[in-house]
């Protein structure tokens, strides 16, 4: 039994600093703009300067209140500033200031959708990440380092830039759901104006603290392994990378009978999420917090009016927003994780919600495929034709005429996915056409008679010369099902159905064509037409 290995669980913990959308930084009037040439954007306080003092941004933390409402985040009564004192050469005063002991708000949640199997397009799983924490803090600045002159440059633009923490508790238990998390957290900044997301221009930093414990947990543990924190995350692919690979190792240096380091690692690899260590942790670094001198305390109530004087009701936030596509109208995990799902005016679901009215589908919808025909072909063609910024109704198909639509081609299922996106593309052209009458005029019904479907391959077949331009294909077909490899016999039928398919503009159905087509190949010969 000692040499089975056990199975071990993630355990993951994320630090998500944003930087808040404010036009100047959380302290003083410099302002933020991203890219601009070095030590541009500086004040005096920014500079630490002796004798200059913090003024505090109210709209930073008008902003920061506003995500801890969408958060459903605790706003806590007083709040007050601190400042965490570490030596680095670009945090010029020598602290941070920071919300150490009394932050903004508490005890949040986001509910959020991820996938679980990356191989599996249809699998969805849904968690709940807490928020233990959302506190305002000031940003440092940039060490440039110059290895050929052998100096270290500081740019101080980004020093004082206010920031949002956001620190989950130890509730993900893997790559992928991290990544879920986060790209759900992204969603909502965005939608709230608070941040913009952006991972590439370091407007969104995510650290990860990861952990194993033995799967399932024992009982009346804690259940939390020695952790360690991963930095330098560039992106949601190389998070979900990171986090696995360091369960990985973990897990290898425990069956090993190892111990885990307490330490803090930089990511060394994005394709494959190699980490390497950076420092240890196991001496505890004294940050000798303090409070901040010359910061009152701030009441937070009283700046809730303003904070929630925009905010749009749960439903409408993009976690509320997925919830409801996901379980009234069947959207699948690749439509809901779409960016599309949460840049949409909320008129757009609107509409969608009135043409499935129109249309008369059952609700819940349990096809997965209605959000393949609004967000991939309705709203795609909206952009190629109108532009990014269009809605829904500037394409001019009215709602009755777009729930015809969804009747033909989900609830009825009377045309194919490629008709379908022809009669999409000819409803753009022509806002005012009836989808029905369009396809009636056009014969462009879908044929599910496997005998009618055998008499137009026949035609198909014999009319078009398919079997003279295709005889070296139709003797490799004998020879390979008379020598039982079935493999390579089906590549051949394959051929000959996607022939079939085009030359009947996919008005026949697939599934009952590529048997029809199956049956006639192995008899060797195709029946001359009726």
């Amino acid at each position: 039994m000692s040499g089975l290995k056990r199975l071990w669980q993630g355990v993951i913990g994320l630090e998500v600093h944003a930087q808040i959308s404010s036009a100047s930084k959380l302290f003083s009037a410099s302002p933020t703009a991203f890219n601009m040439p070095v030590n541009t954007q500086v004040s005096l306080f920014d500079a630490a300067i002796p004798g200059t003092l913090p003024v505090l941004n109210q709209r930073c933390v008008e902003l920061a209140l506003k995500t801890a409402l969408a958060l459903n985040c605790r706003i806590n009564d007083v709040s007050a500033f601190d400042r965490k004192h570490y030596f680095y050469a670009d945090m010029p005063a020598g602290y941070q200031i920071t919300q150490h002991f009394r932050p903004l708000a508490n005890h949040g949640r986001l509910e959020f959708y991820w996938q679980p199997d990356d191989n599996d397009p249809t699998s969805i799983a849904e968690s709940v990440a807490d928020i233990v924490q959302l506190q305002l803090e000031q940003d440092s600045g940039r060490s440039l380092h110059d290895s050929e002159r052998q100096l270290s440059l500081i740019d101080l633009n980004r020093a004082g830039v206010a920031l949002m923490e956001l620190i989950t508790g130890p509730t993900l238990t893997c790559g992928a759901e991290a990544a879920g998390f986060v790209r759900e957290l992204v969603d909502l900044l965005r939608c709230l104006g608070a941040c913009t997301g952006s991972l590439a221009e370091g407007a969104l930093r995510v650290d990860a603290n990861v952990s194993c414990r033995p799967a399932p947990p024992a009982a009346g543990g804690s259940g939390l392994g020695v952790r360690t924190e991963i930095k330098n995350i560039n992106s949601l692919a190389a998070l979900a990378r990171a986090i696995d690979f360091e369960v990985a190792r973990q897990a290898a240096v425990l069956d090993a009978g190892g111990e885990v380091i307490n330490e803090t690692r930089a990511l060394a690899d994005d394709a494959t999420g190699r980490s390497v260590s950076m420092r240890d942790k196991e001496r505890v670094q004294d940050y000798r917090f303090m409070p901040e001198p010359n910061l009152p305390p701030l009441f937070p109530s009283d700046l809730l009016p303003a904070a929630s004087v925009d905010l749009p009701p749960p439903d409408q936030l993009p976690p509320g927003l997925r919830r409801r596509l996901r379980q009234e109208l069947g959207f699948s995990y690749q439509h809901l994780a779409s960016s599309v799902v949460a840049a949409r005016p909320l008129a757009d679901w609107r509409y969608l919600d009135a043409a499935v009215t129109a249309a008369k589908l059952s609700r819940p919808v349990t096809s997965p495929h209605l959000g393949r025909w609004f967000v991939h072909c309705f709203l795609g063609n909206c952009f190629r034709l109108l532009g990014e910024s269009a809605a829904a109704e500037d394409s001019g198909i009215s709602v009755e005429s777009f729930g015809a639509f969804l009747s033909l081609a989900m609830d009825c299922a009377m045309i194919s996915e490629e008709v379908g996106e022809r009669l999409l593309k000819r409803m753009f052209a022509q806002p005012s056409m009836d989808p029905l009458a369009e396809v009636q005029r056009l014969n462009w019904f879908l044929t599910r008679n496997p005998t009618e479907v055998a008499s137009r391959f026949s035609q198909f077949f014999h009319r078009q010369d398919i079997a003279s331009k295709n005889l070296d294909q139709l003797v490799k077909y004998g020879k390979f099902k008379l020598r039982g490899n079935s493999k390579k016999a089906s590549v051949i039928e394959e051929r000959f159905l996607a022939l079939f398919m085009e030359a009947t503009e996919y008005t026949v159905d697939r599934t009952v064509a590529a048997k029809v087509v199956a049956d006639i190949l192995q008899s060797g010969v195709a029946p001359p037409p009726s």
